[in-house]
């Protein structure tokens, strides 16, 4: 017999999930269970911006005062690997808080999910969340990370979208990373793909979703976002594995 473990944190009935719009889950009657995404996607944010923030700090140290511009060969692989899992990982997770904003107001279950009337509403709520709070990594993730965009292209995209979707766009200019940062142009066309950087994403969205997280050039003063408790006491039981 294995006893669920408990998970560190005050078990409570309402936790906020974006202390921005005051989005609120309960804990003890959530709309969908089993929300363990809700931890495990912040904590793999967190490794992916801490990482980053650190290869930053290494540049940052090497040349204190000086604008150092790096792209393509000069950048670790792991960079833009980090990007991509970044922006997928990044865009399940708010698109899920923008779920649960929606069944909260709707007052759905799980249930209310496969109703035929109610599918378009859940996708273009999920999609205008995600819009607001991180408008340039959602566009990221939908030309780059989730399909390179010659794999699916679209009528708007452009020549140099398609070209750029699958290089290695990611630049360092002190003191940060930055993909779109040097816009690739080919026979007239601009790539239409926004700029944005991993750690500063990371540390705005901080305020909004974890308030006590944060990144340092020192991973040892680097602190994980606090995980909250999905199985309530009066819920706990013995599962065989």
């Amino acid at each position: 017999m294995l006893d669920l473990p408990r998970v560190r944190g005050l078990i409570v009935d309402n936790v906020i999930l974006d202390h921005i719009d005051s989005i609120q889950l309960n804990i003890s009657n959530p709309p969908i269970s089993n929300l363990h995404a809700l931890n495990y996607l912040p904590s793999g944010l967190f490794s992916l911006a801490a990482t980053v923030k650190v290869e930053e700090g290494k540049r940052v140290q090497r040349d204190r005062n000086a604008k150092v511009l790096e792209a393509f060969g000069h950048i670790p692989f792991i960079i833009p690997c980090a990007f991509h899992w970044f922006s997928t990982s990044l865009t399940n997770f708010v698109r899920l808080i923008g779920l649960i904003d929606l069944m909260n107001k709707n007052k759905w279950k799980t249930e209310d999910l496969v109703k035929d009337q109610n599918r378009s509403d859940i996708k273009q709520g999920c999609s205008n969340y995600a819009k607001v709070v991180i408008p340039e990594i959602y566009t990221w993730r939908n030309k780059v990370s989730a399909h390179f965009s010659p794999t699916d292209p679209f009528k708007n995209d452009n020549l140099a979208t398609l070209e750029e979707s699958v290089m290695n766009s990611i630049a360092y200019h002190t003191p940060r990373f930055r993909v779109g940062y040097l816009k690739w142009h080919t026979q007239g066309d601009s790539s239409q793909l926004p700029q944005w950087s991993l750690t500063e994403t990371y540390e705005k969205l901080s305020s909004r979703f974890w308030p006590k997280s944060r990144i340092a050039y020192d991973q040892k003063e680097c602190v994980p976002p606090e995980p909250f408790s999905f199985v309530p006491e009066s819920r706990r039981a013995r599962v065989t594995p």
